[in-house]
């Protein structure tokens, strides 16, 4: 598909990885108003302009870039909101541009996903808070990030959940302070943990680091063992995540081991001026 606003040249972020390295911090952890959308990184207020990039293993390498513009004001369902627009580059031989429009509001306490409008089978599609799914595939997430003890670090390195200190709504946990640093950048983040509270390995963990201001510099996707290989599904033919990236990262919840599968990161970790590269106005 093309696109009028589509980014003309290479792309803004490096074709591989840079180097990462994540150091425990003394730091005392610190809360973080989060009030970007959960895991697409774009803040519902006019003007916000932002880039991120994801990296796969094994090579590491650059396989998509995203641009997102919160665009205007919009209302969804007589609800007031803003319009970001995102444009996603998939990197390959040809380069791949497809468009998305998200809908969502800053509430005083949540980021709320109002709308999506997307290409499913070479027709958009709009799928609003009134459709039934949509709370569980984009939903609301909580703007107060902060530390409660709801994840408990064992001896061995595993979690261990306590459901008394879990809040309704809050799934992101903040698990300490960490200096991050990516290709001679450093940046001091909170670590946070999201996962649902009922989980299986059938399941999906994010862990994201963010600076004090609540912005991601580096989120990272883990799996559930056994996540997406059901009959017909994307990985059904495939072994478990554990052994197909034996050597990656993992996180062991309540026995549950959720495994390092790909790297998000954003403009500001890879020291890219999104006020340099024109963003979309779909």
């Amino acid at each position: 598909m093309s696109n009028p606003n589509a980014r003309i040249g290479p792309p803004p972020f490096p074709l591989e990885r840079p180097e990462i390295t994540i150091t425990p911090s003394n730091e005392r952890p610190f809360e973080v108003d989060w009030r970007e959308l959960a895991w697409w990184f774009g803040i519902p207020e006019v003007g916000d302009h932002m880039l991120w990039a994801i990296y796969d293993p094994p090579e590491w390498r650059l396989s998509y870039y995203y641009d997102l513009t919160a665009l205007r004001p919009a209302v969804v369902h007589g609800i007031e909101g803003v319009e970001i627009a995102s444009l996603e580059h998939e990197m390959g031989d040809k380069e791949q541009l497809s468009p998305t429009t998200f809908f969502a509001r800053l509430t005083e306490s949540r980021v709320q996903c109002l709308a999506t409008i997307f290409l499913q089978d070479n027709r958009r599609r709009l799928y609003t808070l009134l459709d039934e799914g949509f709370d569980e595939d984009w939903g609301e997430s909580q703007r107060r990030v902060r530390q409660t003890g709801r994840l408990v670090q064992q001896p061995d390195g595993s979690y261990r959940q306590r459901p008394e200190h879990l809040r309704p709504g809050e799934h992101v946990e903040a698990m300490g302070v960490y200096q991050v640093t990516i290709g001679g950048r450093s940046f001091a983040c909170l670590r946070v943990l999201d996962v649902a509270p009922v989980f299986t390995e059938k399941s999906i963990l994010m862990e994201a680091y963010l600076t004090r201001e609540g912005r991601t510099i580096l989120c990272r996707r883990y799996n559930g063992r056994q996540w997406n290989r059901e009959p017909g599904r994307a990985y059904a033919d495939k072994p478990p995540w554990d052994e197909r990236f034996p050597t990656h990262n993992r996180i062991v919840i309540d026995g549950v081991t959720f495994v390092h599968w790909y790297d998000c990161l954003s403009d500001r970790a890879c020291g890219i001026d999104a006020s340099s590269v024109e963003g979309p106005a779909l």
